[in-house]
């Protein structure tokens, strides 16, 4: 089944923030970098039915729920170059100046063309 169009009509920029591991660099740490991107994403906020089904965690209906179509690329905000990137659990994404922890992942990929994620809300302290 194909979803892309669908998600394509509901997605709105989000923000993802990517960092790389440091690495020892002989007696000196070389700290990671962190990059920020912005890509197209459908976002709803989850249902207490969502909440439900999702075991082990304790999410509220204040996370959210993407859904990312197959072969998306994000814009890197330093360079303004699209990239194709991978997402990957933990990192972190902003969406309405609200910052989330990405926190369950499925590849629907299998029968279809879109990649879910569920998202934590993470509260920021100034």
């Amino acid at each position: 089944m194909e979803f892309s169009d669908l998600i394509k009509e509901n997605s709105v920029p989000i923000g993802l923030i990517k960092e790389s591991e440091g690495y020892q660099d002989g007696p000196r740490w070389v700290y990671g970098q962190t990059t920020h991107y912005l890509l197209e994403a459908a976002v709803f906020h989850l249902t207490t039915e969502d909440i439900k089904q999702y075991d082990g965690g304790s999410y509220t209906t204040k996370d959210i729920k993407l859904y990312i179509i197959e072969d998306f690329t994000a814009v890197n905000k330093e360079t303004g170059q699209e990239e194709e990137i991978s997402i990957e659990k933990e990192e972190e994404i902003i969406f309405r100046g609200d910052h989330y922890s990405l926190e369950e992942f499925q590849d629907q990929t299998i029968n279809s063309d879109f990649y879910e994620f569920v998202a934590k809300r993470v509260v920021i302290d100034d």
